[in-house]
């Protein structure tokens, strides 16, 4: 890779000052301007400023072919609790999901396009927002983001529990489409020692509840998964009947037809509950993210690049089961989107414990761009 310019060392560094100071969806402020600094030495052709994501482009800007590369930049609300020089010093949030990784990944290529200056337009896309599924959306509404309009638009993510550096592809939809369902409900207020407005809340908190147990057996949408993921009810105080509670649910499905009429089934029966109960519903949907459509023909020129160049594929059968926003993407545009494999035996995302393996980092690179020369031949 020497001769690609990837400086690794700097790259690792990057990776774990990223690590040291994550940020969460919609607030990665510093995470844009170390980003920003780094790239300001690889002269790119153009930035663009995405709301709270950044991008940079190689190459002719005036081409009509563009191929976007994207990755999320964004942390979690998870407490750092690994013992190691980059641990995050931000109380409350860490990198646990890799995006760090996924960034100096993409910097790393950003390396290498400013050495070798494509032909055709390149655009390596920083995204916010992508653990809220909000900010693929805000890239898209963006007034500059009509500079970029891609041909084909590249995602990736890191995988645990498949050999490091492997390819993990699927045709067409490549995980599940999820949305998340905010239910407010209100009743009467009243002095505890009349409880009667209480058990109506708690009443119809329980036939929510059971509902999601039972939804296997019970409902007429085959192919849809409901979760229940937060309930809060009432205050800590004695003597106060609530008068509202909120639930959280997560809703998915692999066809963004079955989870539409799964949406309608459980926002019906809520809605009964409520008002056999004589309570007031508001249903709100939040996190909302539509399936990754893989295009078939750019899924087969990915496992050609991995053949070719070596690395094991692995092929999914089915889709992966979490949401992504990169789905609204390739709504609109021919999109490939796969994963890497992070390891055999690391931890699971989103777990204390998983650390990004910097060891995927220089293969990573190497591979997007023996796939960048394919496609832009393609194209």
């Amino acid at each position: 890779m020497e001769k690609l310019g990837v400086d690794i060392k700097k790259i690792i560094d990057l990776r774990q000052k990223l690590h040291k100071f994550p940020e969460l969806s919609g607030d990665e402020s510093n995470t844009v301007k170390i980003i920003t600094n780094f790239f300001s030495s690889l002269h790119p052709a153009q930035t663009y400023e995405l709301g709270h994501s950044v991008a940079f482009a190689f190459g002719d800007i005036n081409s009509k072919k563009t191929i976007v590369f994207r990755c999320d930049i964004d942390a979690l609300p998870i407490e750092e609790t690994l013992d190691m020089p980059y641990a995050s010093v931000n109380d409350g949030v860490s990198h646990k999901c890799g995006h760090d990784g996924h960034t100096a990944i993409l910097a790393g290529l950003g390396q290498v396009f400013a050495k070798n200056i494509p032909q055709n337009k390149v655009v390596l896309l920083f995204q916010s927002a992508e653990e809220t599924l909000s900010g693929a959306l805000e890239v898209l509404s963006s007034p500059q983001f009509k500079q970029i309009e891609p041909s084909v638009i590249v995602g990736f993510h890191n995988i645990p529990g498949y050999e490091q550096a492997s390819v993990i592809v699927r045709k067409e939809e490549f995980n599940a489409y999820v949305t998340g369902l905010k239910i407010t409900l209100k009743g009467q207020s009243a002095h505890a020692a009349y409880s009667q407005a209480n058990i109506d809340l708690l009443l119809a908190v329980d036939k929510i509840v059971a509902m999601v147990e039972n939804w296997e057996h019970n409902n007429s949408v085959s192919g849809a998964e409901v979760n229940l993921t937060y309930i809060n009810y009432g205050r800590p105080t004695f003597g106060v009947s609530p008068d509202t509670a909120v639930i959280h649910l997560v809703l998915r499905s692999f066809s963004n037809e079955t989870l539409e009429k799964a949406m309608e089934q459980v926002e019906k029966e809520i809605l009964r509950y409520a008002s056999d109960l004589s309570l007031k519903a508001k249903i709100t949907y939040t996190e909302d993210a539509p399936a990754i459509y893989n295009d078939p023909s750019l899924a087969e020129l990915l496992m050609q690049t991995a053949s070719e160049e070596g690395y094991p594929i692995n092929y999914r059968s089915d889709p992966f089961p979490w949401g992504e926003d990169f789905g609204f993407y390739t709504i609109r545009f021919p999109g490939i989107y796969f994963g890497i494999g992070a390891g055999t035996d690391i931890p699971q995302l989103h777990s204390k414990e998983y650390d990004f393996p910097d060891e995927i980092i220089l293969p990573s690179i190497e591979f997007l761009y023996k796939f960048y020369l394919k496609l832009s031949r393609k194209i």
